[in-house]
């Protein structure tokens, strides 16, 4: 059996411990077979009091698929328990890192910055955020050509000059 704890990114007081099992069950397939399933549960309360009822993976399915299957699962679980109190989210994300840095940057440089958000915190809403270059003559948005990877709390955005051709002067 394996424990899997879960909090809240708005709630540093509580965690829930989940439970992941593979118990056998006396059904069977069209084949005969025992099935057997992966079984999610906690012995937490639900947000009422009552119990909240385990959650079943099929083993089908392939061990790509199983990573959401568990995530949908500790969700489900999740969803139910009652996290108050919960924490106001008062801080703004924040970047960390940034490249290229200085003046006199190359046309052909690339762009990387990572955006990061501590908890206690709802996470960072890309919704709200544009990314804009300036050229030093023009402000243009290239959000939409930015390639932005990671969590909730923490992304890496990266953009590459669509074109690499400079011209030079003589």
């Amino acid at each position: 059996m394996a424990h899997i704890f879960v909090k809240n990114s708005l709630s540093n007081l509580k965690a829930a411990k989940l439970n992941v099992n593979l118990p056998m069950y006396v059904t069977t397939d069209s084949d005969g077979e025992p099935i057997w399933l992966l079984e999610v549960a906690t012995t937490y309360p639900s947000a009422s009091g009552t119990k909240i009822r385990p959650t079943y993976i099929d083993k089908t399915l392939s061990f790509e698929e199983l990573d959401a299957a568990l995530a949908e699962s500790v969700s489900k679980i999740a969803s139910q328990i009652d996290w108050e109190p919960l924490v106001p989210d008062d801080s703004a994300p924040y970047i960390t890192e940034y490249k290229p840095i200085g003046a006199n940057v190359s046309i052909a440089s690339n762009i990387d910055i990572n955006l990061k958000e501590d908890t206690p915190s709802a996470g960072i809403d890309l919704s709200g955020v544009s990314i804009v270059l300036n050229t030093g003559a023009v402000d243009l948005d290239i959000t939409s050509e930015c390639i932005i990877e990671g969590t909730p709390f923490e992304y890496d955005i990266h953009w590459e000059p669509p074109e690499r051709k400079t011209k030079h002067y003589q």
